[in-house]
């Protein structure tokens, strides 16, 4: 058999063992469904929302809702955190689908070399010394043969996914905080603009109760009786304003500025939130993958399947080829003579037999 032919019958052979991947194929986990629903259930399945969406809270109708959002998406800190995970998670997985290729090297060198008389090549006279100068490419290519390289691409590719879940979910935890504290400020305010009316309604009652007292017409007792519901209701008005200034700071948290700024750019109450279009929830199985951190930890389970692709492949034999070609010359304008070529290649298997 010619070395052609033996070159092409290895290289067929080792196209064959590349098909094979060790390790255990991902598989989603299934869920259980129940064989009917509730009809409490059935009351609120209206239609699947898309999961990914990011503007949720514009069912408000909120112009200044949505300039908190805008700000806090702005300066959150945990939020650009998470774009960087991204883009590290994506570079991660173009470094594991680049495996596929060969490494290639450029390189140059220059050695000034002079052998000793007493060594290898013997003389009676001492060598003289010289100069090499040499430039070109390495390369280095390790053939899959065990799904090594497939496996380490399916754990990046997993791992990328789980990032921008891992955005989402950090996305989806503020917009719920801002949303949450306006709403808070918001029927805050409503609530002491109620204690307000009240007050002045149950001052009058008082006038008017104190009246029909002095006219022999009602008790002492109402009287008594209109005070303490007008105390009851003042005393309500410092801790309602407590609790909107614990709204303007954890907003302004949430927004990236100083505590106190926002109660002068926030218009003052007016009316409460009010949707301008029915919520839609879903069917209740749906509802877990609406979770981002449900879905992120699904493909962390993939990537780390995929990880034992990976350890696994190690316990096999690797193939690899590799080669040098450079230009060689003992002065540096010989390297632009390409007669004086120097090149090298073959293959290599390894094997770690007591890893």
């Amino acid at each position: 058999m010619t070395a052609s032919k033996t070159y092409l019958l290895i290289t067929g052979i080792l196209l064959f063992i590349a098909g094979c991947t060790v390790g255990p194929d991902y598989k989603q986990p299934a869920i259980e469904m129940p064989k009917g629903w509730s009809p409490q259930d059935a009351n609120f399945i209206l239609s699947v929302p898309d999961a990914n969406n990011q503007s949720w809270w514009r069912v408000f109708n909120d112009s200044e809702l949505d300039s908190l959002i805008v700000k806090a998406a702005e300066n959150n800190r945990d939020i650009r955190a998470a774009i960087h995970r991204i883009e590290e998670s994506g570079a991660l997985r173009d470094y594991a689908s680049g495996q596929y290729y060969p490494d290639v090297d450029a390189a140059y060198s220059y050695t000034r070399l002079r052998n000793s008389k007493d060594g290898l090549v013997q003389s009676d006279k001492q060598p003289k010394a010289i100069n090499l100068h040499s430039a070109g490419f390495d390369f280095q290519w390790e053939i899959d043969l065990f799904g090594k390289i497939k496996r380490a691409v399916e754990s990046a590719d997993a791992s990328y996914q789980a990032s921008i879940e891992d955005y989402r979910d950090v996305m989806i935890t503020m917009l719920s905080e801002v949303c949450t504290n306006y709403i808070e400020l918001r029927t805050t305010q409503a609530r002491i603009a109620y204690a307000r009316d009240n007050i002045k309604i149950q001052q009058e009652t008082l006038q008017l109760t104190k009246n029909l007292y002095q006219s022999e017409i009602v008790g002492e007792l109402d009287v008594r009786q209109a005070e303490f519901n007008l105390s009851n209701t003042q005393a309500e008005i410092p801790t309602l304003l407590a609790a909107e200034a614990a709204s303007f700071n954890r907003l302004a948290v949430l927004t990236g500025q100083m505590p106190g700024e926002l109660k002068s750019q926030l218009s003052p109450y007016e009316k409460l939130l009010w949707l301008d279009e029915q919520v839609k929830i879903g069917l209740p199985a749906e509802l877990l993958r609406q979770r981002p951190d449900i879905r992120r930890a699904e493909r962390e389970l993939a990537a780390q399947t995929a990880r034992i692709g990976y350890a696994t492949a190690d316990l096999y034999p690797y193939f690899q080829l590799s080669g040098v070609f450079e230009i060689q010359s003992r002065t540096f304008s010989g390297l632009g003579n390409l007669s004086n070529n120097a090149y090298s290649f073959g293959p290599a298997i390894g094997w770690r037999i007591f890893d």
